[in-house]
């Protein structure tokens, strides 16, 4: 099993360099609701989406990650009707999740 990549130095480090109030994943997924759910505008949420996905993993949170992963995964099928990419991120969400389970172990 291959250890989390995360910290400085690391292909994640870049997101560290985000504006203030989006260097954190929860204000990404927040932001990503409003015009996706009001508006349904979809590239820029998804977007929105990846990075808080980005975050949640520069940060070492699996969980928060694979939540993310999920919800990109089902925009792109029944939003955008991309069942490959949906696979890759549902791939993406159970590979978190079981190295999350097995940290626990």
């Amino acid at each position: 099993m291959l250890a989390p990549r995360c910290g400085p130095g690391t292909p994640l480090a870049h997101w560290e360099r985000l504006p203030p109030r989006m260097a954190t994943p929860a204000p990404c997924a927040t932001a990503a609701r409003a015009p996706f759910t009001l508006t349904l505008e979809f590239r820029a949420p998804i977007e929105t989406w990846e990075r808080a996905y980005a975050a949640y993993r520069a940060q070492c949170d699996q969980l928060g990650a694979v939540r993310v992963a999920r919800t990109l995964g089902f925009i792109h099928c029944a939003v955008m009707g991309d069942e490959a990419v949906m696979q890759g991120w549902l791939a993406r969400a159970q590979t978190l999740l079981s190295c999350a389970q097995g940290t626990r172990r």
